[in-house]
């Protein structure tokens, strides 16, 4: 069954393959019953507050997740929460460019309204009925709210996006610039040091301290669409300072900070020296965590291969490193984990 012109629980059963009592009990559950509400770490050592579902909701929104992709047909700018793509595809496009602006929006899920839910369902995009509208906006939206922690805000966060990227496609393409997203985070790129004024007008400040002040023009887009700037996440490079868009350095091609292969290297060096037992402490004990050096490792290591591995070449720095950690492997564990 198709997800459009859905008219009452019982079409809405049918086309999530979910149980009729299911979806009213949850659509109409208290909002303190259906979520639970914890904070986890970002990169920069502040808090994200997440709002988890409970198992049975989580599974209806699941199912409502893999229905809106059928359809789902994003933008060649999008690159986050689309099958098949990462941070890598949307590092892509910026490789070598002069110029690179990282803008982040500002609560990216939870600036989403359950009343644009609410529209997006109702509107000639999917046609349901009223209160199929008001149902699914009851159960993907909490407090009010787009929660960060549900299976399908991703997909519904970028559906309301594309009057976003359609715009700052236009915007960007009009002067001179590549444009792409990952969730929140908006990368401008170009070889044209003219059309740098076309987002950032002023820069105030040196190092870590500087400010940018965005094209008011490029900040009305970004309103007009729903969402707004977060004023302290804008970043400039130009030349040939290092350039990173959502973590993967793009200077010549794709690659790793220096400092991410040293943190490899230091690993292992530990490791060899100290022998496993003492290197993980003395690696827990420096990042402030209960991690398993082992499967860090491992981790650290596919991440390398993913971002530096290309289908003419094997990478010599991921060969390297993973035929030393196999050696060490042997030497301390007889049992692969």
């Amino acid at each position: 069954m198709t997800f459009k012109k859905i008219k009452n629980y019982h079409e809405l059963s049918e086309a999530l393959g979910v149980q009729t009592n299911s979806l009213y009990h949850y659509a109409n559950l208290n909002d303190k019953s259906k979520y639970h509400s914890f904070t986890i770490k970002k990169r920069n050592g502040s808090d994200r507050r997440i709002e988890a579902p409970c198992e049975g909701l989580k599974h209806i929104q699941r199912k409502i997740s893999d229905k809106l992709y059928e359809s789902y047909k994003p933008r060649s700018c999008n690159h986050g929460a689309v099958l098949g793509h990462g941070i890598k595809d949307n590092a892509t496009g910026h490789i070598g460019k002069r110029i690179i602006i990282n803008i982040d929006l500002k609560d990216f899920f939870n600036s989403i309204k359950a009343q644009r839910i609410y529209g997006l369902f109702k509107g000639t995009a999917f046609e349901f009925s009223t209160p199929m509208s008001m149902a699914i906006r009851d159960l993907t939206c909490h407090k009010g709210i787009l929660p960060q922690g549900s299976p399908s805000s991703p997909i519904l966060a970028n559906m309301l996006a594309k009057q976003l990227d359609n715009h700052l496609i236009q915007y960007a393409k009009e002067n001179n610039f590549f444009y792409s997203r990952y969730y929140d985070d908006l990368t401008f790129s170009t070889n044209d040091l003219r059309s740098k004024t076309a987002i950032i007008t002023n820069s105030r400040g040196v190092g870590l301290s500087i400010k940018h002040t965005l094209n008011t023009e490029l900040v009305n887009i970004i309103r007009q669409a729903g969402f707004e700037v977060n004023i302290n996440k804008i970043k400039f490079v130009e030349g040939s300072n290092s350039k990173f868009v959502t973590g993967v350095k793009v200077n010549e091609k794709h690659n790793v900070s220096r400092n991410y292969v040293r943190q490899i290297r230091v690993m292992l060096h530990h490791w060899e020296k100290l022998g496993y037992e003492e290197a993980n402490k003395e690696n827990q004990r420096l990042h402030g965590h209960t991690k398993d050096l082992r499967n860090q490792l491992q981790g650290r290591l596919a991440h390398l291969k993913y971002i530096r591995h290309t289908e003419d070449r094997r990478d010599y720095l991921y060969e390297k490193y993973k035929e030393k950690l196999e050696i060490l492997k042997k030497r301390d564990f007889s049992i692969e984990p």
